[in-house]
């Protein structure tokens, strides 16, 4: 296991950069960053959550979880019945703000907040399935919450960083490489791709953030 104290010495014994030139703050945002890059490639299984939604008789818009990256799915608990993504024109084009009454059967997304198809006659629950953000190494006795061994690949992903600032591309492009790597060999572990074919980041398995949220770039 390496805590995020570890994986930034790690960086710096890679790199032999000083303290001076990137101060522990900067180092300790970039391996954040690798978390997050990390975390939008594929649909990690330690990233799955789940909510209740408790829909209200009369109200047709919720705010979403404080830490959704990536909704799943949003099922009824009292039935077999899921609502539907949609857009908002699908639902504003038809009705407009005159919602019809009734059992909501879809929803759209606008910033945090969904607006269902339709303003519910009954108060009732639904199961929120969904993906999480990352919970970002926030001081330096915090791990990364996938397995240990995997942990390092955020230094590799911060190293490469490290040397693009530096303008050492080379060496940039090999540490980028190894992030890579490090993050299909998570996928073979996790989502048991088999290693007999490649990994295409950003296909079917892959999660592209609809709300991203890296406070610890703020400043860098």
């Amino acid at each position: 296991m390496a805590t995020r104290s570890a994986i930034r010495d790690y960086v710096r014994q890679q790199t032999l950069v000083e303290e001076d030139d990137w101060a522990d703050s900067k180092v300790n945002a970039v391996i954040n960053q690798g978390l997050y890059v990390m975390s939008t490639r594929f649909e990690w299984p330690w990233l799955a959550a789940t909510d209740t939604l408790s829909v209200v008789a009369g109200t047709s818009s919720y705010t979403m979880p404080t830490d959704l990256a990536r909704s799943r799915a949003i099922t009824r608990s009292d039935k077999a019945q899921r609502l539907v993504e949609v857009s908002p024109h699908q639902i504003l084009g038809v009705y407009g703000g005159d919602l019809p009454t009734g059992d909501p059967t879809a929803y759209y997304v606008h910033g945090r907040t969904i607006y269902l198809d339709k303003i519910p006659s009954t108060t009732v629950d639904y199961t929120w399935l969904y993906y999480k953000q990352p919970a970002s190494l926030d001081n330096d006795v915090d791990e990364p919450t996938f397995a240990d061994e995997f942990h390092l690949v955020l230094a590799d992903y911060a190293i490469a960083k490290v040397w693009e600032r530096e303008e050492d591309f080379t060496k940039a492009d090999e540490a980028m490489k190894d992030f890579d790597q490090g993050v299909e060999s998570m996928a073979i572990y996790y989502l048991d791709v088999s290693p007999d074919r490649p990994v295409v980041f950003g296909g079917a398995n892959a999660t592209l953030s609809r709300y991203p949220n890296m406070p610890w770039l703020d400043g860098v």
